[in-house]
């Protein structure tokens, strides 16, 4: 581990360039696996594991942007936070806060 410059530890998730643009790379940390992406230039860190039911959040897809139903199954994207979607349950998680997507 090395340490971070507010004194904290970090572990290095890899080089710049292993980061495409809204797509999730894991990485393993002690306390549980991570995602990490990069979204309009800005790197975000993402529990691999969601809080409804513990399905991996960061696999398969990448970062969403908020969808709002149109017609059954059809969905709209519309501005807002860019999200995390649960491959089980479908549940959104904003990646800036963590914070729930209305589900």
């Amino acid at each position: 581990m090395n340490a971070s410059a507010d004194g904290g530890d970090f572990i290095p998730a890899g080089p710049l360039d292993a980061f495409v643009e809204s797509e999730f790379v894991i990485v393993d940390h002690p306390s549980g696996s991570v995602g990490v992406v990069r979204y309009e230039g800005a790197f975000y860190a993402v529990a691999n594991a969601c809080p409804h039911m513990g399905a991996p959040l960061c696999v398969g897809g990448g970062v969403k942007l908020t969808t709002q139903a149109s017609r059954p199954f059809e969905y709209d994207t519309v501005q807002g936070q860019p999200l995390v979607r649960c491959p089980w349950h479908r549940w959104e998680y904003s990646i800036v806060d963590g914070s729930n997507a209305g589900n």
